[in-house]
Formats: structure tokens, C-alpha cells, sequence
């Protein structure tokens, strides 16, 4: 549980791999008394009851954000006796979005026989993919696969807030398209920014089912991320240590992501207006948003890479007041820096 709850604090979600099928053989008068032997029988009440006991058990005690059920196992259903109903059950004692099902290739049975021959082709990226050097919040869609599918499923295909109306369920994975005309006539593929050769695009994309007869007529490319190495050029106040008369703002300083940006453009305007004015700024408090951010850009990284808001940075609540609930810690969190950041604005008015 200690565990769980430092890796809450560091931004992380924990879930629990969870099979039921790995102890069927000794659920007893649970198991199927006809068909193949060990299988589940869903079709009795007790073993629901037993296994949604079981599943809130590790739930609560151990502060778990969810579980991964795996239902690619034969033995999880059996004939006339469909497992859907226990897991709409078991998708109601998670926290939302918490359940995961882990089949063998859910995009399809086309996606899964063309596993294999859907690897883009190294040659056609021009390096290999473990020699290339990627920026690891924006890396090229072929350097994800390779690094396998679950990199995937949680980068660009997560399918969060996606339900299917008819079975209650979310899928394993998601490609979203997003329009980019009014006529919705042109779609863009979401996140899938790529170095692969347009000719390895149209194969490799055209695998996706959905997209088998789609026409492209504008290919991926990848674009460069350029930034500051903030920790050694610049300070608090968003201008540069060696030229305090030269300013930064947006992505360029490490802030990541659009809001982000935004804010670190307001952040970068006050230390203007408090420079003409004969003052100097200081920067946010770190337990806001802002504040942690520009903590992070200052402070001292040999590796620094790009940071967007995320509630790893901010310092954890007293332990004392600190919620077990993942949805309340992070609402307390939240609550506590909009204070703290009114108070700053109040301190330093402009």
C-alpha cells in the first residue's frame, strides 16, 4: 500500500493484473459440472458475489486505481453461460475508467493476423528504431510500436471515455480521427506523427480497420521540437540569466502543451510589466502549476526535457490531511493551489 500510495504521489496510477481463471481449479462447486473442466460458470450468483468481493478487496486495501481482467483465457467463458454480465458487475466496482480487458488482438481479427506483417519496415524509416533519438513526449508512432503494443494502447489509441452503448464496455484501443474541414471530407490520424516513408505509411495505415479503402492525400511528417536548456540559461522570471532584458514565453522555455504555453506566455507578460515598473517578480509558489513548472525548468538537469502539468510535481499533501481516495487527493491538491495562486496574484498585483 506504501508503495501504491508513493507512486499516487509521483503522478502514477497503479493497476492490478487480475485473472481469475489462474485459481479456477480451486473455486470447486463454482466451476462448470458440464463442457470442458475448470471453467468458470457464470451463471452462478455466489461466484459473482465472491469474485466482486475479492476484487473490492484489493480495490480498497490497497488503493489500487483498477484492474486489467484477462479474458483471453478459454476457460473465462463458457457456452450459454456469458461472462458480460459479471463484468458490467466488476466495471461498477472500479473507479471509472478503471477496468481494463485484456484480449488477445480487440482492434479486430484483422489487426491481430496483420500483427506481423504490420511492423513497419526498418529501411523505410531510414535509421533503426533503437538507434534513433526521440523526445519521449512526442516520439514518431513505428518507434511506438516497436517498443510494443501496450505503448500504444496507452499513448495515442487509449480509449478513455469511450464506452460502446450496446455492451457497456470500453474498447482495448482506439484510433481517433480528427476533422480538419467543415465538410469533414479530410480526417487527421491523431497522434500518429511518423519518419516512415509515404509508401510505408499507406501500407502500414491501411491496416487499420476502418481504414482499408481510405485515401490519403496528405502524408505524416514529425516536427521539431526546438527548446531552451532553461536550467542553464534561465531564470525565474522567464528571461535569460546572461541577458535580463531578453524574454521567453511558450514552449520554447519547456513548458509543454497548449495551455501550458499559454500560461507560461501570462507568466512571462506580468515579469515584463513588473520589469517597466522597476520590480521584480517572483515566481508563483510551488505547490500551483505554474509555479512547479518553473521550478522544474530552474532547477539544475543535465537531461532536461520538456515538462507539461501533471500532478507529479506538485509537492504531496501533510500526510495527516492527505486522502486516500485517489479523485479526492487530487481534488484537495487542486484546491489548495488555486488558494495558494490568489494569494500570489493579491501579493503581487501589478
Amino acid at each position: 500500500m506504501r508503495w501504491v500510495d508513493a507512486f499516487h504521489q509521483a503522478g502514477l496510477s497503479v493497476f492490478l493484473d487480475w485473472n481469475a481463471t489462474d485459481f479456477s481449479e480451486a473455486y470447486g462447486p463454482f466451476l462448470a459440472t458440464e463442457g470442458c473442466p475448470n471453467q468458470l460458470d457464470w451463471s452462478r450468483p455466489h461466484l459473482r458475489r465472491f469474485l466482486l468481493d475479492c476484487a473490492q478487496f484489493w480495490l480498497g486495501t490497497y488503493h489500487l486505481d483498477g484492474l486489467q481482467v484477462a479474458i483471453d483465457d478459454p476457460r473465462f467463458f463458457f457456452p450459454g453461460r456469458d461472462a458480460q454480465g459479471f463484468l458490467s458487475q466488476l466495471a461498477e466496482v472500479c473507479p471509472a475508467g478503471g477496468l481494463f480487458l485484456r484480449t488477445p488482438f480487440p482492434l479486430g481479427d484483422s489487426m491481430g493476423q496483420a500483427e506481423q506483417s504490420a511492423q513497419p519496415d526498418p529501411d523505410a524509416h531510414g535509421k533503426k528504431a533503437d538507434t534513433v533519438t526521440v523526445y519521449e513526449g512526442c516520439m514518431p508512432i513505428e518507434i511506438m510500436a516497436v517498443r510494443g503494443a501496450d505503448t500504444m494502447r496507452f499513448g495515442p489509441l487509449r480509449p478513455v471515455g469511450l464506452v460502446d452503448p450496446n455492451t457497456g464496455h470500453r474498447p482495448w484501443a482506439n484510433v481517433q480521427l480528427r476533422a480538419e474541414n467543415k465538410e469533414r471530407t479530410l480526417y487527421n490520424i491523431v497522434g500518429f506523427q511518423t519518419n516512415l516513408k509515404w509508401g510505408e505509411q499507406k501500407r502500414v495505415f491501411s491496416m487499420i480497420p476502418g481504414l482499408e479503402n481510405a485515401e490519403f492525400v496528405r502524408y505524416g511528417v514529425m516536427h521539431r521540437n526546438t527548446f531552451l536548456d532553461a536550467p542553464r540559461v534561465l531564470s525565474a522570471q522567464l528571461c535569460l540569466k546572461e541577458h535580463p532584458n531578453v524574454f521567453f514565453a511558450g514552449q520554447i522555455t519547456g513548458f509543454e502543451g497548449y495551455m501550458e504555453s499559454a500560461a507560461c506566455g501570462l507568466l512571462a507578460a506580468r515579469s515584463i510589466y513588473a520589469r517597466l515598473e522597476g520590480r521584480q517578480l517572483p515566481p508563483p509558489p510551488v505547490d500551483t502549476m505554474c509555479g512547479a513548472l518553473i521550478q522544474y525548468l530552474t532547477t539544475e538537469n543535465k537531461h532536461f526535457q520538456p515538462m507539461g502539468a501533471n500532478m507529479g510535481i506538485l509537492p504531496p499533501l501533510p500526510a495527516e490531511s492527505r486522502p486516500r481516495d485517489k479523485r479526492l487527493r487530487y481534488m484537495a491538491v487542486a484546491e489548495r493551489a488555486v488558494a495558494s495562486f490568489q494569494q500570489w496574484l493579491n501579493e503581487t498585483a501589478l
